[in-house]
């Protein structure tokens, strides 16, 4: 029920029918899947844009994979998860860190079963598998792999993949805390909650962010409706002045004025034509 919550809230439409959380596709819906197959985010990420000035055009929308998929582990952790659509009962029930240097981490898991790690951060082309330690124990499987030592409770099945990164989607860790929830393992139970809990935090600041941001330019909005106000005022009284203008007035100024201008261009001509010439004989 919260996942369907926060679907409905990041597919979000405004009074036009437009998806405010879509980009610049605003007509596609943005997030689409569920909670056994993952959600894909369909958006992009552009801002619609209102233009508030001569010379100012402001973001009026936020992208929602900045808002939705850009969840930020703690400092010093990360977000260990498993992939939508494993088909396996491994699930996530432990994760220690020891000099961990903030890469993405991608797990997969082949027949027998063996495992390869991928550098997703210094390899995004996963060109250069990482061979992890492994070490099993009952149902857990323990993998070491530089920094990271993760532990996995259950049978994995070839093909199912994990990941660890300090960014995850907020879709991604609700569905593994659902998973959690439903598994009967209290370590999975557990650190399912305590990744969902990070998560929330996650959230939070990621929402914050986006808040901070939307007041941001709402003051710049107001400042721009105040100079509005005072060019709009400046106009009325110069409009004004040149409506109500005593005609007769403004003729026997500009005659005088005409006037001054004459006489400064003679004067002018005389001091511009005298040279030293006329008073030789």
């Amino acid at each position: 029920q919260q996942f369907s919550a926060l679907q409905g809230l990041a597919n979000s439409q405004d009074s036009t029918g437009e998806f405010i959380f879509g980009g610049y596709t605003s007509n596609t819906q943005p997030f689409v899947g569920s909670l056994t197959t993952g959600m894909t985010y369909q958006g992009d990420q552009g801002a619609r844009t209102l233009q508030i000035s001569s010379s100012r055009n402001l973001p009026v929308t936020s992208s929602g994979d900045e808002i939705f998929n850009t969840l930020r582990a703690p400092t010093g952790s990360a977000f260990a998860l498993s992939a939508a659509g494993n088909t396996g009962s491994a699930l996530v029930s432990g994760m220690s860190l020891s000099g961990y240097n903030n890469h993405a981490y991608d797990i997969s898991v082949a027949a027998g079963p063996t495992y390869q790690v991928f550098d997703s951060t210094a390899d995004p082309t996963h060109s250069a598998p990482i061979t992890p330690t492994v070490t099993t124990s009952g149902s857990d499987t323990t993998l070491n792999f530089g920094a990271v030592t993760l532990t996995l409770s259950g049978a994995p099945a070839a093909g199912d993949s994990y990941s660890v990164s300090t960014v995850a989607s907020a879709f991604d860790i609700m569905g593994n805390f659902a998973t959690a929830l439903q598994s009967g393992n209290a370590a999975v139970t557990r650190f399912g909650g305590l990744q969902a809990i990070a998560g929330m935090d996650a959230a939070q600041d990621s929402v914050s962010r986006v808040q901070a941001g939307v007041g941001s330019r709402m003051v710049e909005v107001e400042t721009q409706q105040n100079i509005g106000s005072s060019l709009d005022l400046q106009y009325s009284e110069t409009l004004s002045r040149l409506q109500d203008a005593d005609y007769a007035s403004a003729v026997s100024n500009l005659s005088q004025q005409q006037i001054y201008l004459q006489a400064a261009q003679q004067s002018f001509m005389k001091v511009s034509n005298l040279s030293l010439f006329n008073y030789i004989n």
